[in-house]
């Protein structure tokens, strides 16, 4: 199957859901799009008033199925509500976001900044965890540790930083 976006725009930012069965496009003009990956056929669409006010840049399904994250271009964390694609809730983040990494057994996000940070948000109270400065140039990755104490995060200025999230210490490099 060929996926795209509605209307027609660049997808940006892609994800699975947990179980699978659905795909999730984000769009260059805010619009989220969820599919059926064996059909192929489009399922929900959000709507126009709901989207992101520029590029989706990160997506990422909660293991639960019950959460869909999503993060853009005009500094917003946006929660949907999968089966129809219906907006649950929005954070302002503070900058543009780059891309989105959520760790499946927790309720933390850490989003890729414009400004050269990893904002790291609890996704359920809408607040935001920690702050994580260092790196020089634009970021390029982000991950998760295995339990979510954990976050690391590779730039371009040629680092990898390694930050244990409850204490906010930078412990490699």
């Amino acid at each position: 199957h060929t996926l795209a976006a509605r209307p027609a725009a660049p997808i940006t930012a892609v994800a699975i859901s947990a179980c699978g069965n659905f795909a999730f496009l984000g769009s260059a003009i805010g619009a989220i799009d969820k599919y059926n990956l064996q059909s192929g056929k489009p399922r929900a669409a959000a709507a126009a008033e709901e989207r992101h006010e520029g590029a989706v840049r990160g997506l990422a399904a909660a293991a639960d199925g019950r959460t869909l994250f999503s993060c853009g271009g005009d500094g917003t964390l946006r929660l949907w509500a999968p089966a129809a694609l219906k907006l649950q809730s929005t954070a302002d983040v503070g900058c543009a976001c780059g891309m989105l990494r959520h760790k499946r057994d927790s309720t933390l996000v850490a989003l890729a900044a414009d400004d050269l940070s990893v904002r790291v948000m609890d996704a359920v109270a809408l607040r935001l965890v920690r702050r994580l400065e260092g790196h020089t140039n634009t970021l390029t990755d982000v991950a998760w540790g295995a339990d979510a104490r954990w976050v690391l995060s590779s730039a371009l200025d040629c680092t990898l930083r390694v930050v244990d999230v409850p204490s906010g210490a930078l412990i490699g490099w």
